[in-house]
């Protein structure tokens, strides 16, 4: 979640709802980003690795 709103409130409400991250518009927003956007794969690929061995087990 990409938001100008720096309130915990906006970013607790925005977790619960799912939401990978909560990251607020600055300069070092997009360095940020990158590097969530990273994450999110990497654990898409480990579920599903996992997901493999759980079907074979």
């Amino acid at each position: 979640m990409l938001s100008s709103q720096d309130k915990i409130e906006v970013a607790i409400m925005c977790m619960h709802h799912k939401a990978f991250d909560y990251v607020v518009k600055s300069e070092t927003a997009f360095v940020r980003l990158q590097k969530i956007i990273t994450r999110i794969f990497d654990m898409r690929k480990m579920e599903k690795t996992l997901n493999w061995y759980i079907d074979r087990a």
